[in-house]
């Protein structure tokens, strides 16, 4: 554990103020340092619900993801709440929706991802790219990226990231299709 993430005090985690709550979460901590991550996360839970503390969400989120847990979706929607300008948050959300299928949701998540990632001034569409890539089913990939790219058709960047994406799961011929698309739309950039 880092010594940020060790470094809650009483006047910033309603964690320190109620005696509950803090038996919990050192139970939770402790089942967690042994290895008993299902027992930790019952106690977890119950201090992320409690407590709204975003350390202890997001530790609850990061667990529930790891055991594939049928609370992960209920963690990590808790850690989006929470922690909104999170970009992992909603990485970790936008990842759940398309293990499940749910393309609907996954653009929701990739375009909350997107403005998310605007304020930490990254590349909303690089880290789409990066869970969908990161995925592992190509083809639920595929369909998120390249509506992602039909969404934002003037943005050369869409088109950009689809394409280097593509490259990358050896679709070649989709990938120079949508690099060319992005170097059209924006001669004068060098990235293109």
């Amino acid at each position: 554990m880092s010594e940020k993430s060790a470094d809650i005090s009483a006047s910033r985690s309603p964690v320190f103020a109620s005696p509950d709550l803090m038996s919990r979460y050192l139970a939770a901590e402790i089942n967690a340092h042994r290895g008993r991550l299902e027992e930790a996360l019952d106690d977890y839970w119950i201090v992320a619900q409690a407590s709204l503390d975003p350390m202890v969400v997001r530790r609850t989120a990061r667990i529930a993801l790891h055991l594939s847990s049928e609370r992960a979706l209920q963690a990590v929607e808790l850690w989006v709440r929470v922690s909104p300008d999170a970009i992992d948050a909603h990485q970790a959300l936008l990842l759940l929706h398309l293990k499940e299928g749910r393309q609907e949701d996954a653009l929701a998540a990739a375009e909350t991802l997107m403005r998310s990632a605007a304020i930490a001034d990254k590349d909303g569409y690089l880290e789409i790219a990066a869970v969908a890539t990161a995925l592992g089913d190509v083809d639920e990939a595929v369909i998120l990226l390249e509506t992602v790219a039909q969404k934002n058709s003037e943005d050369p960047g869409s088109h950009y990231t689809l394409g280097v994406a593509l490259f990358g799961m050896k679709k070649y011929v989709r990938a120079e299709s949508a690099l060319r698309q992005a170097i059209e739309l924006n001669k004068d950039d060098a990235r293109y």
